[in-house]
């Protein structure tokens, strides 16, 4: 039974998830921006659809395997000559989308409530961020079945992605439409260079995630060698799609930022935060 109630039944983003999203991008915005309203104003919805789309890929299948798509996309800009994304560009979206994942990761696992009790979905405990199993294989998710599913945190966020793509895809100083947003996050107006993965140095990610993180011959990563639990996870097909094209990146840095990112993701939705937090000590 599914739809009578939202606080019951269904996962994706619950309406709390959704309101902290909401804070955390205006909080970060606010840090970045030194008072300046125009650019909280425009770094608010940057880091909302940042937030959004790592929170979603997390708790639905399906939002993950379009999140994976459209990665692809972004990734393929990074090899046209003298881009906006092979400049640089295409690493900064990357690394924003880790910084979302950390902003993302101490609410991780925590039971949502309402009226005291924990929200159940699916036959387990919703909590934020994350999502068992079969919370992530059912998109239809806090929200009355039969009715129109939420949009995006702020309206227009597929209309903001073409927009990201196009300015990747643009050549460096060409004349090009109004990228304010693009420019201001992924053109360092307030781009975060903190890093936060121990590891990361140009080549050691890498050659790290190369040897311990890649799909079998079966399709599967091999957790036991951080974990010590002995078992194997399933890849999405998203997920090995992404995988096999990094080795293609023009760069080791591009290569192990993607890595990163999608093994974190992976992680978040397979290890909830307790594990998660393992592996991600052990890069």
């Amino acid at each position: 039974m599914r739809g009578i109630n939202p606080n019951l039944y269904n996962r994706q983003l619950h309406p709390d998830e959704r309101a902290l999203i909401k804070k955390l991008a205006q909080q970060k915005a606010e840090q970045t921006c030194n008072g300046d309203a125009a650019c909280i104003s425009t770094s608010t919805t940057a880091w909302s659809d940042l937030l959004e789309r790592v929170a979603e890929g997390q708790v639905d299948d399906v939002a993950n395997a379009k999140n994976m798509a459209y990665l692809q996309n972004i990734l393929q800009t990074a090899a046209m000559p003298n881009s906006e994304g092979a400049l640089g560009g295409v690493d900064t979206y990357l690394k924003n989308l880790q910084t979302a994942q950390d902003m993302l990761a101490p609410y991780m696992g925590k039971p949502i409530m309402v009226g005291g009790s924990p929200i159940m979905a699916d036959g387990g405990v919703e909590t934020y961020f994350s999502a068992t199993p079969a919370q992530c294989a059912d998109q239809y998710t806090n929200y009355i079945l039969g009715t129109q599913a939420p949009g995006p945190v702020v309206p227009r966020m597929d209309l903001r992605d073409q927009n990201r793509l196009g300015y990747l895809a643009t050549s460096n100083g060409s004349a090009q439409p109004d990228y304010t947003l693009e420019q201001m996050l992924l053109g360092g107006a307030v781009t975060n260079k903190v890093i936060g993965t121990v590891g990361r140095a140009l080549g050691a990610l890498d050659a790290t995630l190369a040897g311990e993180v890649v799909a079998s011959p079966g399709g599967f990563i091999a957790t036991g060698q951080v974990t010590n639990q002995g078992m194997t996870l399933p890849l999405s097909a998203a997920d090995r799609a992404m995988l096999s094209q990094i080795d293609n990146l023009p760069n080791m840095t591009l290569q192990g930022d993607a890595r990163e990112f999608v093994v974190n993701n992976f992680c978040a939705q397979r290890f909830h935060t307790a594990r998660w937090k393992v592996w991600r000590q052990l890069l």
